[in-house]
């Protein structure tokens, strides 16, 4: 159950034409430094004296109030009180809302009953109380308007006639989860904040009731409340505008995950928004949401980088769910599939938002945090406990309800076949009023360095700081991050989310907690929220509720990151919660990306070079001969470039057409500074460059790629592509591909057809390689045994006459690779099986034969499950087990056991060497006791 101090204020209030304030547990003041408690309380016998003595002490801090609302009409003595508090179970339960027309001397109550029956089938009531509550009472002539927000939000006129919202009951302006379609009157977003208004006295908007809502979605406006807010019907229409547009995201993300090779995709778990992500981050601000519901902790497999997993909040009982997704930013709804539950994990239930990671040491691990940790496959299966119950120190079950549930989570060092054997976990505590009134205490750091070996060997670190415990006050231990720059897994820091008094905000260890170093240095008191190490710049970065700072990891001196003024960079963070920090370090880039609580995730530039980018928007183009194509095209600067830069036409693929102008030839990019390009030629297909050269002392040059059609005015033919090529596995020399010939009328001829390689080694050819009867299909066929996994290009040109025209064909090549158990070790008579798995790069699927050659050991045999063939959908995993029957007349010793695999179409095929132990088996014979 959550406590409040009652002198702990959530909320005050001031009559502007009186000298008066008003705060809860309700107190009043005519100067804001002394308060005189109200004799009389909203509530009636909920909040007596008895209820809710000063300091709360002698009832361990059971006053029934936990936030709380107030409003006033000025100048007249009327205000409103609105408060919630919890049961003995969690829930939240309103405590009314209440109304005093002499300044607090006594109080009645308001029919709520409209907002706990709100006609919604969630969201009514005060179901979110501590999280969203708003009250505003709005001076409507004599009458007031009084507007009441949680999860929705709500509006009574208060009248002679209705005086207490019973005869005219409290309207669901919003209905955010109910109506078809949802939200139908107002399209509002759910969970209200903050509530403001004023009443202009001349202009356009006189005598207008002009109204701010905030809520988790952003920024709304009624440009008249008194008129334009008038219904709680699915059928009617509320007029609010939304404001957030062109305000910036506002979005409130819990966590984040990066391809770590593509700067431009991201995966995010955001407060009410779902799971957003982007493929396209450092170019375009839409981002599509792949997972509904409240999104949290998430993750990119790194070796499988279409491999997504999300989840939404743990509501226990049994809430707790990871699911998985190998379509990458395709993912939706629909192809996510729960991989991870509650029943995985022992039943355990964690965090609302509960941490997990993909252990970054192995390729099929991860890591899950409830009020204990626990390692098993990230594609699901069989999970088992690291750790004991963090609370109880047992082995008991968790209920989502404990002190010590897992806030962060880190593995680092050597390994073993399960995964790291260095692994960390922090847990959350209640701080330093409620903690210390609480059994046990919260707020701890625990490490094992060998984690194979179970529940022992997990260590309580926490009290080995150069005074003993490092949080003393029992705030939530926010994070943990290790440099993997140490092999160990042994240094890792910890960051302290809570205002501590200046000391203790990061912790440093480089013995995996024997001892710490407190590394807060010159940090701000404020609480740290995430943080990350970068050893490529040897720095270490934190998370705070006031910005982001950075520090060598050699000592602490920390800075705050922001605008270089060489640089013209962007400037700090906004004045934002940080949540959760990522490096970026793939193809030249090195980013730092931070999440933040409303206002969206950003990235800073860790090593700063003056850089520019062209792109061009509307390629490819098609004229007839005799007419111009006109590209347009935007040249920006990066990091502060300012030199100027020159603009040509150069070869692609092929070379540019013979009239190819820029205009203007010379520029310098500043943002999105616009530029032309002019383009004619005789007949033909031109895949070329727009090319840009800086006058910088390096020389800075990219390309734009543009295609241009330049088709005659007579008889021709044409080449396409009427589908996309198919994946070529490596190895094959027999994929083919469809392409179309086709002929505008009055087109006679042969045409020759001819194919080459523009990037990778090997040959393609087509078939027919002359075509006369048109239209006609031809197929392409590659054949480039040598080509590694990726993107390729191949380019087909068909020639009549004087005529030619040019296609060019993108392709990708898949392969699989084959790992898991290397050395198994099993005894004589007895069997053993080894775990397999066959991880499809980014463009591979198929369907995989496979065979067991155990005749190394006479006698011996060996299975295989699945049976063939076994199925390798994109991006996702297939496991294979292997079990292995050793007879009971082998010899001791060690025998190679050979698993070989093959796509069913010949290519790509792989092997993988098993090396099995025939140990001697013993066996124990026990004498029962003799009982006495």
């Amino acid at each position: 159950m959550r406590r409040r101090q009652p002198r702990s204020s959530t909320t005050q209030a001031a009559d502007c034409f009186s000298p008066r304030f008003v705060t809860m547990v309700f107190y009043s003041s005519s100067d804001g430094t002394h308060w005189t408690r109200l004799a009389v309380q909203p509530g009636a016998a909920l909040l007596s004296t008895a209820a809710c003595p000063p300091l709360s002490t002698s009832n361990n801090y059971a006053c029934p109030i936990y936030r709380a609302e107030i409003s006033m009409v000025p100048g007249r003595n009327e205000m409103y009180a609105w408060f919630t508090y919890f049961s003995s179970t969690g829930d939240s339960i309103d405590g009314g809302i209440w109304q005093s027309l002499n300044g607090g001397a006594s109080w009645t109550g308001i029919s709520d009953t409209a907002i706990a029956n709100c006609g919604d089938f969630y969201g009514c009531g005060v179901q979110q109380g501590a999280y969203d509550l708003e009250l505003l009472a709005v001076p409507n002539g004599a009458a007031t308007d009084l507007y009441a927000g949680a999860v929705n939000l709500y509006k009574c006129g208060i009248t002679t006639l209705n005086p207490m919202c019973a005869a005219t009951p409290f309207m669901n302006l919003t209905h955010v989860y109910g109506c078809a379609p949802i939200a139908a009157p107002a399209h509002v977003h759910p969970d209200q904040h903050a509530l403001a208004y004023m009443i202009p006295a001349s202009g356009s908007d006189s005598g207008n009731a002009l109204m701010y809502f905030a809520n988790d979605g952003g920024i709304y406006r009624a440009l008249n409340g008194f008129a334009g807010l008038n219904t709680g019907a699915c059928s009617g229409t509320n007029q609010f505008d939304d404001l957030n547009q062109h305000l910036g995201s506002m979005t409130q993300f819990v966590s984040f995950s990066q391809n770590p090779t593509d700067q431009n995709t991201l995966l995010g778990g955001t407060q009410d928004n779902g799971s957003p992500a982007t493929s396209q981050a450092t170019t375009n601000p839409s981002w599509v949401n792949v997972l509904g519901g409240d999104g949290g902790y998430n993750a990119i497999d790194p070796a499988a980088k279409s491999n997504w997993y999300a989840s939404n909040p743990d509501v226990p009982p049994g809430g707790l769910g990871i699911q998985f997704c190998p379509s990458g930013v395709k993912c939706t709804n629909g192809t996510f599939n729960p991989v991870i539950s509650s029943g995985s994990l022992g039943g355990d239930d964690g965090a609302f938002y509960f941490p997990y990671i993909l252990d970054p040491r192995s390729t099929s691990a991860m890591l899950v945090g409830t009020c204990r940790v626990w390692r098993g496959p990230r594609t699901g299966g069989l999970f088992s406990a690291l750790s004991p119950n963090f609370d109880t120190l047992g082995e008991g079950t968790c209920s989502g309800n404990e002190v010590n549930l897992v806030r962060a989570l880190a593995a680092g060092g050597a390994t073993d076949t399960a995964g790291s054997k260095v692994i960390y976990a922090t847990t959350s505590g209640l701080g330093p009023v409620d903690g210390l009134l609480s059994t046990p205490a919260g707020g701890r750091v625990w490490v094992t360095t060998s984690a194979s070996s179970g529940v022992p060997a997990f260590a309580d670190v926490t009290d080995n700081g150069p005074q003993g415990n490092i949080n003393p006050n029992q705030f939530p231990i926010s994070s943990v991050a290790v440099d993997s720059s140490d092999s160990t897994g042994k240094t890792a820091y910890v960051t302290v989310m809570g205002f501590t008094g200046g000391t203790g905000h990061v912790w440093k260890t480089t013995n995996a907690g024997i001892s710490w170093t407190d590394f807060t240095g010159n940090l701000p008191d404020a609480p740290v929220n995430a943080a990350t190490v970068y050893p490529g710049l040897s720095q270490v970065y934190v998370a705070t509720d006031v910005g982001v700072f950075a520090s060598a990891t050699s000592a602490a001196s920390w800075t705050e990151l922001g605008p270089n003024p060489k640089t013209d960079q962007p400037g700090f963070l906004p004045n934002v919660v940080v949540t959760a920090l990522g490096v970026f370090n793939s193809g030249g880039q090195q980013l730092l990306r931070a999440s933040t609580y409303g206002r969206g995730i950003w990235q800073f530039n860790l090593v700063v070079t003056p850089d520019f980018q062209l792109s061009v928007s509307n390629s490819p183009q098609a004229v007839p001969v005799g007419q111009t194509a006109t590209f347009n095209g935007t040249a920006s600067a990066l990091n502060g470039y300012s030199s100027s830069m020159t603009l040509s036409c150069t070869a692609g693929i092929t070379a540019p057409p013979s009239t190819c102008t820029p205009v203007p030839s010379t520029l310098t990019p500043g943002i999105n500074t616009p530029f032309t390009v002019t383009a004619s030629g005789t007949a033909g297909d031109y895949y070329f460059s727009v090319q840009g050269v800086g006058s910088d002392s390096n020389r800075v040059t990219h390309q734009a790629s543009a295609v241009l059609h330049v088709v005659t005015n007579s008889a021709d033919f044409r080449l396409s592509e009427p589908t996309s090529f198919p994946t070529v596995n490596v190895g094959s020399t027999t994929t083919s591909g469809p392409i179309s010939v086709t002929a505008t009328t009055g087109f006679t001829g042969a045409i020759n057809l001819t194919c080459a390689l523009v990037s990778g080694t090997g040959s393609c050819s087509v078939n027919p390689a002359t075509v006369t009867s048109i239209p006609t299909t031809a197929n392409v066929t590659v054949n480039a045994p040598t080509l590694t996994t990726g993107s390729y290009q191949l380019l087909v040109q068909g020639t009549s006459g004087a005529t030619t025209h040019t296609l060019v064909i993108p392709f990708n090549v898949g392969d699989y690779q084959i790992s898991g158990t290397q050395a198994l070790t099993v005894g004589v008579g007895a069997q053993g099986t080894a775990t397999l798995t066959l991880t499809p790069s980014t463009y591979y699927s198929g369907r995989i034969n496979a065979t067991c050659d155990a005749s190394s050991l006479a006698g011996a045999t060996c299975s295989l499950n699945p049976a063939n063939p076994i199925i390798v959908n994109l991006g996702s995993p297939a496991s294979l087990a292997a079990t292995i029957i050793v007879p009971s007349n082998a010899a001791l010793g060690t025998y190679n056991i050979n698993i070989n695999t093959q796509d069913t179409t010949g290519a790509p095929s792989h092997n993988f060497t098993l090396s099995l132990t025939v140990a001697k088996t013993f066996l124990s014979h026990l004498q029962p006791r003799a009982r006495r």
